[in-house]
């Protein structure tokens, strides 16, 4: 696992953490809000659904966070923090566009530090780890009791500054890039039923 790590987050550096980052927790957030509209096991939250993205280049950390129907404890465990696992069940196999399986793990596992807060169905479910404790499953799923009107999912993300080339065992810089422009993810609008905000702070 170790090894796999090393890799995983190497690959994923190169190819700009940031934005891989922010692209597969959008993916998995608009989905979420998908099933919390189009869901036809349960009746809709609401018509249009609200994401936020919040990038902050001071504290190297990106923030995402839905209105929908949340995760619960089992969600977390076995779908979030589980390699290629993922979750979809509020969404018909012919809406889901993709989430968090594999590809999850390079950022997830080579972050400085991930926070997990969820509520759903009266239950506030929190992870406050790293990528060091996740690959060694050395983290605890601490759950609470929430409003039953509360719902939705945060997750934010510290994007370290250096990491170490297994190649090589070079030590290469982490850019955190802000500017939206250079983001090809945020370049794009989701088509579907939600609102996306972007919060900016540390790029002028």
């Amino acid at each position: 696992m170790p090894g796999l790590v090393q890799v995983l987050g190497a690959g994923m550096y190169g190819a700009n953490m940031v934005e891989v980052t922010i692209k597969e927790l959008l993916q998995n957030a608009f989905d979420a809000v998908k099933g919390a509209v189009s869901s036809k096991k349960e009746k809709a939250l609401y018509k249009t659904g609200h994401i936020t993205i919040e990038l902050d280049s001071n504290n190297r950390t990106i923030k995402i966070t839905d209105d929908a129907r949340g995760m619960t404890p089992d969600i977390v465990k076995n779908a979030l923090f589980t390699v290629a696992g993922s979750d979809k069940s509020d969404l018909d196999p012919e809406d889901r566009s993709g989430g968090l399986g594999l590809a999850k793990m390079g950022f997830m596992m080579s972050a400085e530090k991930l926070i997990v807060d969820t509520v759903r169905d009266g239950v506030r479910t929190r992870v406050d780890t790293n990528g060091s404790d996740i690959a060694r499953s050395n983290f605890t799923i601490k759950k609470t009791p929430a409003p039953k009107s509360e719902h939705g999912t945060t997750v934010e993300v510290k994007v370290p500054e250096f990491y170490i080339d297994p190649r090589n065992g070079d030590k290469k810089e982490i850019y955190f890039w802000t500017n939206p422009d250079s983001i090809d993810t945020l370049k794009h609008p989701l088509i579907g039923p939600v609102e996306v905000t972007l919060k900016n702070r540390g790029y002028a």
